[in-house]
């Protein structure tokens, strides 16, 4: 028998329930996810009431991308672990970056790392600044049956690419949008807690 909390967009509590099943007690968070008909695990459901099942003491797994993993996410993954640990939430969240390139693997100066194709199954959410990334994201990955690969400045309502500040030199620019879109996320992810 699981005890089970149905949660829709914004939090809100629709009603608990208990659940039968043949699994040992469980007890599971239901809650908004990432694109309609999508869940974590797979299962379909109906436009507009997309959710998630995960364990309570279950982490949420985010990978910050980009194209070298030496600026924007690692700046995005920093930014969300400081967030994290203001609100007192370090042990609900895996925090880590990536790149979708290798130009920068084996850089002394960078600790870069390219994204593979496991990364898909190891984390909840794969985050890329810009339409690029995720072009590339999605080449690395085959594709995203499970909705799991979304632009950062998604979580705060718009699709704004976050632009490169190696080249652009905007890094306060850059710094100023990774946040906005962390905060936005962790607030979502709140709403899950």
């Amino acid at each position: 028998m699981s005890v089970v909390a149905h949660y829709y967009p914004f939090g809100e509590v629709v009603r608990p329930l208990v659940q039968q099943d043949r699994s040992p007690k469980r007890v599971f968070v239901l809650g908004v996810y990432a694109s309609a008909g999508t869940t974590r695990t797979g299962r379909g459901r109906s436009a507009g009431t997309p959710d998630i099942t995960r364990e309570v003491n279950e982490m949420v797994k985010i990978l910050f991308v980009c194209h070298g993993n030496i600026c924007r996410s690692p700046m995005a993954e920093y930014v969300m672990k400081k967030l994290v640990k203001d609100a007192g939430r370090e042990r609900e969240f895996e925090i880590a970056s990536a790149a979708t390139s290798r130009e920068e693997i084996g850089n002394p100066v960078y600790a870069a790392r390219q994204m593979t194709r496991a990364d898909y199954d190891r984390y909840d959410w794969l985050v890329g600044m810009e339409p690029y990334n995720i072009r590339n994201m999605l080449r690395i990955t085959g594709g995203d049956p499970d909705g799991k690969i979304r632009l950062l400045m998604s979580f705060a309502g718009t699709d704004e690419a976050i632009d490169d500040p190696w080249y652009t030199g905007r890094f306060s620019e850059v710094y100023g949008q990774i946040e906005r879109g962390c905060r936005a996320m962790l607030a979502m992810e709140g709403a899950e807690s």
